[in-house]
C-alpha cells in the first residue's frame, strides 16, 4: 500500500493511491457522463495542461479524465475558459487528524 501525505496549512490528505487507482479504474470518463460542451471540452484540455500538473494528479493515482464533477465557472475570452473540478480520493483525514486528536 502506497500512501502520500500532504499538509496544506491545518488540513493533512492521506491518500491512498492504490485504492484510489481502483476506483478511476472503473470510474467513467467526463463524456461519458454527459455530453455537454463544458464537459467535453474539458476531456480535451486534460492533455493540453503542463506535464507537471497531470503528474501530480497521476501520482495521486487520479485520471482528471475521469473525476467525478467539472464545471466552467467564467471565460476570460471567447478562447479560454476557467474550469473547477472535484476529483475523487481515498482515505482523506480531516484538520483534527493533522492535529493529532
Amino acid at each position: 500500500m502506497q500512501n502520500l501525505i500532504f499538509q496544506f496549512g491545518e488540513y493533512k490528505i492521506d491518500v491512498d493511491v492504490e485504492k484510489t487507482r481502483q476506483f478511476y479504474d472503473r470510474a467513467k470518463t467526463v463524456s461519458e457522463g454527459c455530453q455537454c460542451d463544458g464537459c467535453l471540452n474539458f476531456e480535451r484540455a486534460v492533455d493540453k495542461l503542463p506535464q507537471n500538473i497531470r503528474d501530480f494528479f497521476s501520482a495521486l493515482g487520479v485520471d482528471m479524465k475521469k473525476i467525478c464533477e467539472c464545471y466552467v465557472y467564467c471565460a476570460k475570452d471567447e478562447n479560454t475558459l476557467y474550469y473547477g473540478a472535484f476529483a475523487t480520493s481515498a482515505e482523506l483525514y480531516s484538520a483534527a487528524k493533522a492535529r493529532g486528536n
